[in-house]
């Protein structure tokens, strides 16, 4: 039987949250995932990653951002790619200082999640990699944010940022990535997988669904994805 327990700590003057799924193995690898945007650690989608994933002998922590879910801050004035990077280092410095997990190696994100995650490893590395929905320039999605009237919700300091999520794909691309993209998704474009696969380096994967929209509200394309990261995960992870 796996446990659930809940994590908070300092980050940049805030009170972070999360919860780790433990396994019953001894010291097991650790997978971190991050949720999109305007989402948080309760993503049921991870709640699911994380039973699935401890069921095979493999951590995962479902992080709040700050600004969100059970993080302090207030989301619009917290919220930058900078900041989730921040959120991120620190978390996975925090798990390895625990005696009862490896160092974490396994990155999991989710649109905006997945930005991160990607910028995450350009900097430091990581073992295995998986994105669904992940923007690689924002320009397009903030379109869609104005749109849709919910750039409202974000503040001055998120748009100070560069155009570009600062993903330094030349500098170090990603590799043993697995990459997931609906092919009806209206909020981050499809090309922006395809342009993700042709910078990464072998090994890689894509899984591409015809009709997916960016949440993937097809129970059948949320199946698919769910089985492929779970797989990927087992696979370079144990």
């Amino acid at each position: 039987m796996s446990r659930e327990i809940e994590i908070t700590f300092p980050c940049g003057g805030l009170s972070l949250h999360g919860v780790l799924h433990l396994p019953e193995t001894v010291r097991p690898p650790v997978v971190v995932g991050c949720h999109g945007l305007f989402s948080s650690a309760a993503s049921l989608r991870q709640v699911e990653m994380g039973r699935l994933l401890s069921e095979r002998g493999i951590a995962f922590f479902r992080l709040d951002h700050r600004g969100c879910g059970k993080s302090g801050g207030d989301f619009r004035e917290v919220t930058t790619l900078e900041g989730r990077l921040e959120d991120l280092e620190t978390v996975c410095a925090v798990l390895a200082e625990r005696g009862d997990v490896r160092r974490p190696e396994g990155l999991f994100g989710s649109s905006m999640g997945g930005s991160v995650v990607l910028a995450h490893a350009a900097r430091h590395g990581a073992r295995a990699l998986a994105v669904l929905a992940a923007p690689i320039e924002r320009a397009p999605v903030l379109e869609i944010l104005k749109a849709t009237g919910e750039i409202q919700r974000l503040g001055p300091r998120f748009f100070s940022e560069t155009d570009t999520y600062g993903l330094e794909l030349g500098w170090n691309p990603p590799s043993r990535i697995l990459v997931i993209h609906g092919g009806a998704d209206q909020v981050v474009p499809p090309d922006h997988a395809r342009r993700l696969m042709e910078l990464s380096r072998d090994p890689k994967e894509f899984l591409f669904l015809p009709g997916g929209d960016h949440t993937l509200s097809n129970p059948e394309h949320h199946r698919l994805f769910i089985q492929k990261t779970v797989a990927w995960f087992v696979r370079w992870m144990r």
